[in-house]
């Protein structure tokens, strides 16, 4: 797994192409601001580990990442566009 994660000031996105068919239609963007943005690349080798080790290590690291810039909200972007924010706390 592979994960650039970037500390923001300001961070907005806006749909332009849809690369899965049967995904389901996203035209309206968003923007944050004072956030950590991480893009996150699942590799092949990946899929030999187990998801919950996976996951754990991610979010401890996002976690980690966020107490370092004093940042209470953190925002997931996947390499499909959509951002998925996660609860304060």
């Amino acid at each position: 797994m592979k994960v650039l994660v970037i500390y923001c000031t300001a961070f907005s996105y806006l749909p332009n192409v849809k690369t899965i068919e049967d995904a389901e239609d996203i035209t309206l963007g968003k923007a944050f601001n004072d956030c950590i943005v991480a893009f996150i690349q699942v590799e092949a080798e990946d899929e030999a580990q187990e998801i919950a080790g996976r996951e754990k290590k991610l979010v401890n690291h996002l976690k980690w990442t966020a107490r370092k810039n004093l940042i209470f909200r953190c925002s997931c972007a996947t390499c499909f566009g959509d951002v998925v924010p996660q609860k304060k706390g």
